[in-house]
C-alpha cells in the first residue's frame, strides 16, 4: 500500500483490521518505543523483568488495535496508551499482592520466535522489519495453535470476554479459559 506512513492512527487500525499486515507493522513500529519506556519505568524496583512487562503492553496494545471505537471520543493513541498502561498495571498489581503470576500468563521475548521493530521512525527499512515481525508472529501463532485456539485468540484479542467468546464459538467459559490457558504454554 501506498503512503500508508502518512495515515493516522485511526486509518491504520482500520486498515489492519481489514487484515492489512503493512498498516499493522506501521501502528507496531510506532507504538512500540511507547510500550518499552512504560516498560521500563514500571519495572524498576519490580520482580516483572522489563521484557514481561514490554510484552504483556505489545498485548494491551494489541487488544487496543481489535476493540477501539472511533465514535469513543478519544484517540487511538490515548485508548492503545490506556489498554498499554492497564496490562501492565495489572500485571504489577497481581506481583504486588504476593501472587505468583503463572508462568503461562507471561511468554519472554527471548523465547519468542520473532522480534518487535525498536524504533517508531517510519524508515522504510523499518516498516518492511515490522511487516516480517508480523508475518513471523502469525506463522507461529498458526504453527504452535490448534484451529479452536487460534480462533479463541482472534476473538481475545479483539477484546470479546470470556463469556462472548464462548457464545460465538459455541462452547464454555472453562472451554475458553483451557483454551487460552494451553495457548500461553505453547507460546512460551
Amino acid at each position: 500500500m501506498k503512503n500508508t506512513p502518512f495515515l493516522t492512527d485511526e486509518q491504520l487500525v482500520s486498515l489492519a483490521r481489514r487484515g492489512d499486515d503493512s498498516a499493522m507493522a506501521i501502528l507496531i513500529a510506532r507504538i512500540t518505543p511507547a510500550v518499552q519506556a512504560r516498560a521500563a519505568v514500571n519495572s524498576v524496583g519490580s520482580s516483572v523483568e522489563f521484557d514481561d512487562l514490554t510484552q504483556e503492553g505489545m498485548l494491551g496494545f494489541l487488544k487496543a488495535v481489535y476493540s477501539f471505537d472511533e465514535e469513543g471520543g478519544a484517540s487511538f493513541r490515548t485508548y492503545a496508551n490506556t489498554c498499554i498502561n492497564n496490562r501492565i498495571v495489572s500485571v504489577l498489581r497481581r506481583q504486588s499482592r504476593g501472587k505468583d503470576i503463572p508462568s503461562p500468563a507471561i511468554v519472554s521475548l527471548d523465547e519468542a520466535d520473532f522480534e518487535l521493530p525498536a524504533s517508531s521512525d517510519d524508515d522504510p527499512q523499518e516498516i518492511i522489519s515490522a511487516e516480517e515481525s508480523v508475518r513471523q508472529l502469525d506463522d507461529t501463532l498458526s504453527r504452535k495453535l490448534s484451529t479452536m485456539e487460534k480462533k479463541v485468540a482472534d476473538l481475545y484479542l479483539s477484546g470479546l470476554s470470556y463469556g462472548d467468546i464462548a457464545v460465538r464459538l459455541g462452547i464454555s467459559d472453562k472451554a475458553v479459559d483451557n483454551a487460552i490457558q494451553r495457548m500461553r504454554k505453547k507460546l512460551r
